[in-house]
């Protein structure tokens, strides 16, 4: 009788390497990829080493029943077990949940143990439990990335910072005294990216001294934000939602005049620039790089429309400008005068490099219609404006209907062959 050989190939995934592995572990839940241990011999420590940790809903399976508290205790041993048997470095931890069963003494585990981990990049996304964090996340000595939802800090009084942080997201977290936030970021030298959202009327101050930093979003409000050597910043972006602060706009946008995308926005009704001491002059604000605006801004208020036509005169490389109108119904149906268009009408200004134009919750008054005259009369490289109604166009302060608006638009001189359409709920009219 013959006797055959058989010869076994090895599997082709066994065979790639190490951070492919890792890559594909890094894609499964959490419990899969525990699960891999079961393929072979070759595969059953190899979910101990992924440098990549996720925890979220997906990773365990649970049945659903039982109280939630129990549940969320459960996950969170599971959690800990697995922490307990990796053995290798972790570059990325995530934890995210919506239960409010979280046991803060088990994160404090966790973080605890993470330390010795070298964790370059650490999420933590939790329900509005405000969970305090431990002291042992200040001894993250390798962090580079940190990103905190829901959460109180205290600063420890030894904190020197995060000497390799470069991204930092702070989604409602609070601190313990009014400075905390600026001692924090100014505290990391490295800092390239920051995105706070705080709370309505947020007392945190925020003197920026960060001269690696290239992106700041804001969305609430602080007490004070000003600005110390942040010439690096190309991105900025305000989202402000309350008027009990003021803000030295003059100062501020001075000191990012390499900002390339500009986004200063309010909601709630409240305005941005109503309360501006003075009109910056033209040496006050320069910026040569800004390619796309977008600002929240009653036209109807003279000192806000001549705060924009500012910003626009001093933007000589914009290709993008979105207008958000901030028709304040409290101020009426006040008007930025004649006399101020006029005299824009007489300084010799071309936005050459001006191609999108779009103006958002238009009530169709005359400072409104008059400002987007003075755009199409001074772009001749415009391709598309959009031009979006508020729904309540027809009812606005005794202002111009649907009709006169679309009339207006259509007579307005333009300086390119710009497609012009005007939105509203249901509606779209392009002119011609």
């Amino acid at each position: 009788m013959r006797k055959c050989k058989l010869k076994v190939r090895k599997d082709c995934i066994s065979s790639l390497p190490q951070n492919i592995i890792e890559i594909i572990l890094g894609k499964l839940p959490i419990e899969d990829a525990i699960r891999t241990s079961f393929l072979s011999r070759d595969w059953r420590f190899k979910w101990r080493s992924m440098p990549n940790l996720i925890f979220d809903s997906r990773s365990f399976s649970s049945s659903n029943k039982g109280r939630p508290s129990l549940l969320m205790g459960n996950y969170m041993s599971k959690v800990l077990r697995f922490l307990f048997l990796h053995n290798g470095f972790i570059q990325r931890f995530e934890f995210s949940s919506s239960n409010r069963s979280v046991v803060s003494s088990e994160l404090d585990i966790w973080l605890d143990h993470l330390v010795a981990s070298f964790v370059q990049q650490l999420k933590l996304t939790l329900p509005s439990t405000n969970y305090l964090i431990p002291s042992s996340l200040f001894r993250f000595e390798k962090l580079a990335t940190l990103n905190l939802s829901s959460c109180d800090i205290i600063l420890p009084s030894s904190f020197d910072g995060f000497k390799n942080l470069t991204n930092l997201h702070l989604y409602f977290v609070t601190f313990d005294q009014d400075n905390a936030l600026e001692t924090f970021v100014n505290q990391c030298p490295l800092l390239k990216i920051l995105d706070f959202e705080t709370y309505l009327e947020c007392s945190q101050r925020l003197m920026l001294h960060a001269p690696k930093l290239e992106s700041l979003k804001i969305v609430g409000s602080l007490s004070y934000l000003g600005f110390e050597q942040t010439q690096m910043i190309t991105t900025f972006g305000f989202e402000l939602d309350s008027s009990e602060y003021l803000y030295d706009w003059t100062h501020i946008l001075s000191n990012i005049s390499n900002v390339e995308n500009l986004e200063l926005l309010c909601f709630n009704d409240y305005s941005l620039f109503q309360e501006i001491d003075r009109i910056p002059s033209i040496e006050d604000l320069k910026f040569n790089r800004l390619k796309k605006l977008s600002l929240c801004v009653n036209l109807n208020c003279p000192k806000e429309t001549a705060f924009t036509c500012c910003i626009l005169k001093n933007s000589p490389l914009l290709t993008r400008l979105h207008i958000f109108s901030n028709y304040l119904e409290k101020d009426g149906p006040s008007s930025t005068p004649n006399m101020f268009w006029n005299d824009q009408d007489n300084i010799s200004v071309s936005f050459n490099n001006l191609k999108i134009f779009n103006v958002f919750d238009v009530w169709g008054s005359k400072s409104e219609l008059r400002f987007i005259e003075y755009i199409f009369g001074n772009t001749p490289l415009l391709k598309v404006s959009n031009i979006r109604l508020n729904r309540g166009v027809n009812n606005s302060f005794g202002e111009s209907d649907l009709n006169d608006i679309l009339i207006q638009l259509s007579s307005f001189k333009r300086f390119s062959m710009v497609e012009i359409f005007v939105e509203k709920p249901e509606l779209v009219i392009q002119l011609v």
